[in-house]
């Protein structure tokens, strides 16, 4: 069954209980609310009368009995204390004993609420009694009759009324749950069919935001997932082409210089010379995969780091060793500005040193014979460690791409090495950014978190 469907059988089991438990309760309460109303219409009248009779008015009082009979539909008797009739709104039982019991506590001043079969009557009566005083003493009572049907008369009269608004509620009732079920489901199914197509392969889904404030968030959510896919699809077929490009190139070179020595193209004096050649673009294709080995295992979080409590001082000091070859061949200018005390991190000695020449050279590679380099490092939360160079720095365009894998300013390197030093800054907790600098040249910062103690 449908979302829809199941969202609208529920609402309709709803409606249908609620106004089947208004149909059983509506005719209690409203047959509880007619009679009071009533008993207090006839307890009124009573009054009214009680007082009458107490003045011994007999004429006027006779008037009003007959006037009251009418205005409230009520049979009413003026009694003695003996249960004789003195008076009868009606004129035909005058002087005649009651037939029924009336309680005792009338004739001791207590007003009487009673529903009783009334023999005089021969039927069902509302009976209402109310004392009647003479010089503080009771002397008598005045009862007020109504037939009970008359009061049923009156509920189902109003009952009756009601049907046709309870009718039209449950038909409002149903388009609105109509209308809230479709509100529901109809996003929510568009989201399915999107993500249905999402797990197809198709990430340029899109879904409209409407509805209610979860549904909305819901479709957002899907949709800055939808999004995130589509660029990470995007990145990974570039990534692809990429890849293929970087390792179509030295396999063309190597397939070319094997193919010309086994046909015999290449004079046996230079077989040596090509052979060379071969054996380097090999050694490059293998650093081109072991690099990008290594970057799919930190962004994969597959190379667990080893982390310790390391000197940062210490960890500069060895890369700068490390690349004292390529910076003597450069001839680069290099001046290091760190602390006298220690500078503690917690990080993989290791991987620091890879991240640290890996931007070293790419500086030597970018910036001309006899540049000038400064390695400076700040001993505040977060350490951040400074490489400035004098270098011709990095086209606006660029910046912002420097550190996507395969990216390449120049023609020379794999295009990986920042990408793989930043992978293993984000590893650590930390991060890295590029900026060009206003007297010329680029400046990398490395930001590591705090040490804990």
């Amino acid at each position: 069954m449908k979302l829809f469907h199941r969202l609208l059988a529920s609402h309709f089991v709803v409606i249908v209980v609620v106004v089947l438990v208004l149909a059983l309760v509506l005719p209690v309460f409203l047959s509880s609310y007619v009679y009071q109303q009533q008993q207090q219409r006839l307890v009124q009248t009573g009054r009214n009368i009680s007082e009458l009779a107490a003045q011994g008015r007999g004429m006027e009082l006779r008037r009003t009995l007959y006037a009251m009979d009418q205005a409230v539909d009520a049979r009413i008797w003026v009694i003695d204390t003996d249960g004789r009739i003195v008076m009868d709104s009606r004129g035909t039982m005058m002087q005649r004993r009651l037939q029924l019991s009336v309680p005792a506590v009338l004739f001791q001043g207590q007003e009487i609420y009673r529903v009783l079969e009334v023999d005089d009557l021969d039927a069902e009566m509302l009976l209402v009694g109310v004392p009647v005083y003479s010089n503080g003493k009771v002397t008598g009572a005045v009862l007020l009759l109504t037939p009970v049907s008359g009061v049923q008369d009156t509920i189902a009269s109003v009952y009756r009324l009601a049907q046709p608004a309870m009718l039209i509620s449950l038909v409002v009732a149903a388009l609105i749950a109509l209308l809230v079920s479709r509100s529901i489901s109809q996003p929510l199914s568009r989201i399915s069919r999107a993500a249905q197509a999402v797990a197809e392969g198709e990430f340029n889904q899109k879904v409209p935001v409407s509805g209610a404030r979860e549904i909305r968030a819901l479709a957002e959510g899907f949709n800055n997932m939808s999004a995130k896919l589509n660029r990470l699809e995007h990145m990974r077929r570039d990534f692809i082409a990429s890849v293929s490009h970087e390792l179509r190139t030295p396999m063309t070179s190597i397939r070319g210089f094997v193919q010309g020595v086994l046909d015999g193209k290449i004079a046996a004096e230079k077989q040596q010379k090509y052979l060379e050649l071969a054996l380097m673009e090999i050694q490059r294709l293998s650093k081109l995969v072991n690099d990008l080995l290594d970057l799919s295992a930190v962004e994969g979080r597959e190379a667990p780091l080893n982390l310790e409590k390391i000197d940062l001082r210490e960890v500069i000091n060895l890369s700068v060793a490390a690349m004292e070859p390529q910076l003597a061949q450069h001839q680069t200018q290099l001046k290091l500005d760190l602390p006298n005390q220690p500078v503690p991190v917690m990080g993989d000695r290791l991987r620091l040193q890879q991240v640290l020449i890996n931007l070293v050279a790419n500086i030597t590679q970018h910036t001309p014979r006899g540049s000038k380099l400064e390695i400076s490092l700040d001993a505040d939360h977060p350490r951040k460690l400074v490489f400035a160079d004098n270098g011709p720095g990095i086209p606006a365009e660029d910046v912002d791409n420097i550190f996507k894998p395969f990216f390449r300013s120049g023609a020379s390197g794999s295009g990986l090495g920042l990408a793989i030093a930043r992978a293993l800054l984000v590893a650590h907790g930390g991060g890295i950014v590029v900026e060009n600098r206003s007297q010329g040249g680029s400046r990398f910062v490395i930001r590591l978190p705090e040490t804990p103690t």
